[in-house]
């Protein structure tokens, strides 16, 4: 009788045998030194893929955003063939959607959304969609993660958690093109910290589109804060919406200003 698991239990024994060379592999612990991405240009010299504002640009294969937390956070995934990744990215499906039934229950997540966008990341055969709002906010909240996906055809900015102001500099900060189809990062594989408020002010200067935090609160109270950030409205009659944006953009870069003034120097 034909096993049809037969591919199945070769791959997991596999793995099983790479985390065992692994562990008993006594240079484990060594680094290696960063590979960047090129390409070769017209004119026959090397390229580095090149993203907005300088960043570094990898592919990502299989792309989506659990491919992205794989890629960030397991080694085997990262150096693994096409056949291992894939068998790699349907267990930690698996894992994630037992996650999200037992773990984003009470929380404002709309769960049949994410594990409809689960469910597209597994297919080998069609290109997975690039519509993970849902999915990537879930996976901030289960990894403790933030994210920040750069849609370049568009020229937009998206921010996961969407509010600015509740970033921290004590997590992580991955970029990742729209659908996560490929990694962004600073050269050398360094993540976004310190330099995160001049990196968005200078895309905006670029044209691209995001939204920053709007504030709430009286009008009162909003002239008041304006006053107290040092900020004004140049508009002759200024609407409470005005004063709503104008305070929640100041009060979201001075909280980057503070929060990460003292991260690392990238």
């Amino acid at each position: 009788m034909i096993n049809l698991n037969s591919s199945r239990i070769v791959h997991i024994g596999m793995l099983s045998d790479i985390q065992q060379w692994i562990s008993n592999n006594p240079s484990r612990d060594t680094k290696l030194s960063t590979i960047e991405i090129q390409t070769q240009s017209d004119t026959g010299g090397a390229e580095v893929l090149a993203g907005p504002g300088g960043l570094v640009s990898t592919p990502l294969e299989p792309p989506g955003p659990v491919s992205l937390y794989l890629w960030y956070t397991d080694p085997i995934y990262r150096a693994g063939t096409i056949q291992i990744r894939r068998q790699i990215l349907r267990e930690t499906l698996l894992t994630i959607g037992a996650r999200v039934d037992k773990e984003c229950k009470g929380h404002k997540f709309c769960r049949p959304r994410i594990h409809e966008q689960l469910a597209s990341q597994q297919s080998t055969h069609v290109s997975p969609t690039q519509d993970t709002h849902d999915l990537d906010n879930a996976l901030c909240f289960l990894f403790d993660i933030q994210k920040l996906v750069i849609d370049e055809a568009n020229k937009k900015l998206l921010f996961y958690p969407e509010n600015l102001q509740t970033w921290s500099s004590s997590k992580p900060i991955w970029m990742c093109g729209l659908g996560s189809r490929c990694v962004y990062h600073l050269s050398g594989e360094r993540l976004m910290s310190r330099s995160l408020l001049s990196w968005i002010q200078e895309r905006e200067h670029e044209g691209f589109k995001f939204k920053w935090p709007v504030a709430d609160g009286k009008l009162d109270d909003l002239k008041q804060r304006a006053e107290t950030l040092r900020v004004q409205i140049t508009l002759d009659k200024p609407k409470k919406d005005d004063y709503c944006a104008l305070v929640g953009r100041a009060e979201t870069i001075q909280h980057i200003l503070k929060e990460f003034s003292n991260g690392p120097t990238s």
